[in-house]
């Protein structure tokens, strides 16, 4: 596999493992921890798996999951050096702003939180728009 296809499956493998279909059922692994262990332990990667992530057709309850799990851990662990990532990804990825609409502020420090509200943009209530 080159280095992008693993990305690309392992964002499948979220998407697939949260849709409804597949809710409960055992698997080989548990993507959440994979998509925890880049969150926490190699954040370059991370950015580019939930970019690839975030452009796929997916569920409700997999971007919820993706945002209060993997994206905010990311958030509180690195947002100091990725804030600019995250701004530029989500302003043409519907849903990355999606999923950053469900992140807590927590401890993320007021100038950095200040700027996801921003790259966020207006709370959207309802389901996921469709992929950009």
């Amino acid at each position: 596999m080159t280095e992008p296809d693993y990305l690309e499956r392992l964002s499948s493998d979220w998407v697939n493992y949260f849709s409804a279909k597949n809710q409960g059922q055992s698997t080989l692994y548990n993507p959440f921890r994979v998509f925890d262990i880049f969150a926490t332990f190699a954040p370059d990667e991370f950015v580019e798996l939930i970019t690839i992530t975030c452009k796929l057709k997916q569920s409700r309850n997999s971007l919820e999951m993706l945002a209060l799990g993997p994206i905010q851990d990311f958030l509180l662990l690195h947002i100091s050096n990725y804030i600019e990532v995250i701004e530029f990804a989500s302003a043409d990825n519907s849903y990355l702003r999606w999923a950053l609409q469900r992140i807590s502020k927590g401890d993320i420090p007021d100038e950095f939180w200040n700027r996801i509200i921003k790259a966020r943009g207006p709370i959207n209530y309802g389901e996921p728009p469709s992929p950009e």
